[in-house]
């Protein structure tokens, strides 16, 4: 049973990396693809390929206007100068890049790719994707990092002792709205 495990994890993490690769030679600016290929640690694009979250493994500065930019697009503060160990969302469309926390957080993408979920010690907070509207959904203790959207975005499923002294855990799903 364990060999065929390793086989399916091997299987899975190559075609994720063929996908990966695929997605940033054919969204990704030139610039942008080379930080997320040789300056980031992680990244994760989002459901909809639009955004790509990235955990900067070295620093960088990323130059302004490498699209064209569209009327209307975001407003909200970028950081165009990357800092090792902080983790950023790139918005391949607006060609904007926002600041979402550090290499302490654990963050996933909601289903709606407009929202992540930052899992800490002690806490669940949801946010938008440039790090605003920062929304504490659960404070407690939950045996940290788990802590998963469901596909529809209106859960969350952690795992927690829900605050007993039994070393037992069980999967809870909290509702968000």
């Amino acid at each position: 049973m364990g060999a065929r495990k390793t086989i399916i994890e091997k299987e899975w993490e190559t075609e994720k990396k063929v996908k990966d690769t695929r997605l940033i030679n054919s969204l990704l600016p030139i610039m942008m693809a080379d930080v997320i290929s040789n300056r980031s640690s992680d990244y994760h694009f989002s459901p909809d390929e639009s955004m790509v979250l990235y955990s900067a493994s070295s620093s960088a500065s990323i130059a302004n206007d490498l699209i064209k930019q569209l009327p209307g697009s975001s407003t909200q503060k970028q950081e165009r100068d990357i800092i090792q160990g902080k983790n950023y969302i790139y918005d391949i469309k607006e060609d904007r890049n926002f600041l979402v926390g550090t290499d302490q957080d654990s963050l996933y993408w909601l289903p709606t790719s407009r929202h992540l979920i930052s899992a800490q010690e002690g806490s669940i907070t949801i946010m938008d994707y440039d790090g605003t509207n920062r929304q504490k959904v659960f404070s407690g203790g939950y045996i940290f990092p788990y802590a998963f959207p469901f596909v529809n975005s209106s859960r969350l499923l952690i795992l927690t002792n829900l605050g007993s002294d039994s070393a037992v855990t069980n999967l809870y799903s909290l509702s968000v709205k």
